[in-house]
């Protein structure tokens, strides 16, 4: 028992010291506020006792409550995007510019993101939320990678714009 015992200790210290899951686990725990407030909206909002609801619909609170879910966690490929990439410009030591590679990441999100333009000219289009959501988390945490080790080899090689 003690073999198995100091072998799963010996994986488990290997995948707690991986730094793509410290990444992740970093840009998750930065998301906690936000993950919490949509649960808590989701969680008010689809309680299914029948007096519970007509409160909420009397009061106005029901459309509040989904524009708050939808908005946090509806949306959580979006936050990724940016934090995945804040927090591996933290740990990959180019924290002085973790910002930048933050928006980057999030730009690039929103440039990959499928949305439909219209075929008349003067026509608005709209980005559908869905690619927005979880469906969109994947995406997000691997457009953060790559945007974040572009930055990464640019700082090796010193590839800079210098404007005057």
């Amino acid at each position: 028992m003690t073999k198995f015992i100091a072998r799963l200790t010996a994986v488990s210290e290997k995948i707690a010291n991986n730094t793509l899951l410290q990444i992740i686990t970093g840009a998750f725990m930065m998301m906690l506020p936000i993950t919490m407030t949509g649960g808590f909206a989701g969680l008010f909002n689809g309680i299914s006792y029948e007096p519970y609801q007509k409160i909420l619909t009397s009061f106005g609170i029901k459309p509040i409550l989904s524009v708050i879910y939808q908005w946090t966690s509806g949306t959580i490929g979006l936050y990724l995007a940016f934090l995945v990439a804040y927090s591996f410009a933290q740990k990959k030591d180019i924290s002085s510019s973790k910002l930048i590679v933050g928006i980057t990441s999030f730009i690039c999100f929103f440039i990959i993101t499928p949305y439909t333009v219209p075929s008349e000219p003067f026509a608005t289009s709209s980005l559908p939320l869905n690619w927005l959501g979880s469906s969109g988390m994947f995406s997000s945490i691997l457009i953060a990678f790559i945007i974040g080790s572009i930055f990464v080899l640019c700082k090796k090689y010193h590839l800079r714009i210098k404007l005057p």
